[in-house]
């Protein structure tokens, strides 16, 4: 039997299995994600359930510099629900568990002792992933389509060309680019250092003893990549039991990393590059859309979709919260980004189980 853990079967094997699906199923969703056009055709159907297909994204044009960048993890759950739990009567005999994206949004906070108790306060805040879709969008789709579990959260839905400067500087930057790399399509261990262009110990505040990963962006799964802490703690028995316990909140926090993801098999040994679709696009013309799932009834809720707590909703596509740029065309849709906010309000974090999200007719 499934359950809605906040942890994920990912063991090496199945990262190795993951990876060789991916060179078939692209940034399209394998299996039955499109719901009226087949999987092998060049039309962009649904948004993708593998965490490789998904990077940090950039600020969104309606998030004001000032305000901070949470934390997003991203990555297939450990225990998976079965069909019958997520889709109810609709699943069919003999199928079994759902594939899901788990999406955990974490807003900006400092734990401060006053008088000897302790508080958190949260601060403004945002966190996102984006991707090139590398597909054909039929105009002939009408929704986006969302099968997920998430008792509260705003995310928020983007279509159109996005900017791709990650980080803001106004410069792309690649792993493999020169004067760093050497140009040659591969990530070497030396050029491994990340999106943030910095190798741990360039990075502010880096030291060896107390801050080893200042930027908080080392991949590390199951004690392989760069231990994000320093020797004293990495080298302890406890803390690597703790790596290797699906059970336990350290087993993915590092899993999304960029410097040292190298030796993450599902990357194939891609270097990390803020462009996405040949060249850098730092444009922004695009659609948005927002599920706020703690206003219920949502507006885009389907009535009676209720089972177990899994909701599905359908955001008309031609009827936008927001548009920017003056130069949006369907024909033109280079990426897709989602990204979760939270005021000084926040009592907590956020988690999305997804089913699918797909576009339908």
């Amino acid at each position: 039997m499934g359950s809605f853990s906040d942890q994920s079967r990912v063991p090496r094997l199945a990262l190795i299995l993951c990876a060789s699906l991916l060179i078939s199923c692209a940034v399209l969703s394998c299996g039955d994600d499109s719901p009226t056009k087949p999987t092998d055709n060049p039309y962009f159907s649904s948004l993708p359930m593998q965490r490789t297909a998904w990077q940090l994204s950039s600020r969104p044009e309606s998030v004001s510099h000032g305000v901070h960048r949470g934390r997003l993890l991203w990555h297939l759950p450990y225990y998976l629900p079965l069909r019958s739990e997520v889709y109810g009567d609709s699943a069919q005999a003999g199928e079994g568990e759902v594939r899901l994206l788990r999406v955990v949004y974490r807003p900006s906070y400092q734990v401060f002792e006053f008088g000897g108790v302790i508080d958190t306060i949260f601060y403004p805040s945002w966190a996102g992933i984006m991707l090139e879709t590398n597909k054909i969008f039929d105009t002939a789709w009408k929704y986006l389509e969302i099968r997920c579990y998430a008792p509260h959260g705003r995310m928020h839905f983007e279509l159109g060309r996005i900017d791709e400067d990650v980080n803001g500087d106004g410069e792309s930057f690649g792993e493999d680019d020169p004067p760093l790399g050497d140009g040659n399509g591969a990530v070497s261990e030396a050029e491994d250092i990340g999106l943030d262009g910095l190798a741990d110990q360039d990075e502010p505040g880096y030291d060896p003893d107390r801050n080893v990963d200042p930027s908080r962006d080392n991949w590390y799964f199951r004690n392989e990549g760069k231990c994000p802490y320093p020797p004293s703690i990495c080298g302890s028995g406890s803390f690597q039991a703790r790596m290797e316990d699906p059970g336990d909140p350290l087993y993915f926090e590092f899993l999304n990393g960029t410097e040292g993801n190298s030796l993450d098999v599902a990357t194939f040994g891609n270097p990390d590059q803020e462009r996405m679709i040949g060249y850098f696009d730092t444009d922004n013309h695009y659609y948005s859309y927002v599920l706020d799932f703690t206003d219920h009834p949502d507006s885009f809720y389907v009535d009676d979709s209720d089972i177990n707590g899994w909701r599905t909703y359908r955001i008309p596509l031609l009827d936008p919260e927001d548009v920017v740029g003056n130069n949006f065309d369907w024909s033109r849709l280079t990426h897709a980004r989602v990204w979760f906010e939270s005021d000084d309000n926040a009592t907590g974090f956020d988690t999305v189980l997804i089913a699918h999200w797909r576009f339908t007719e």
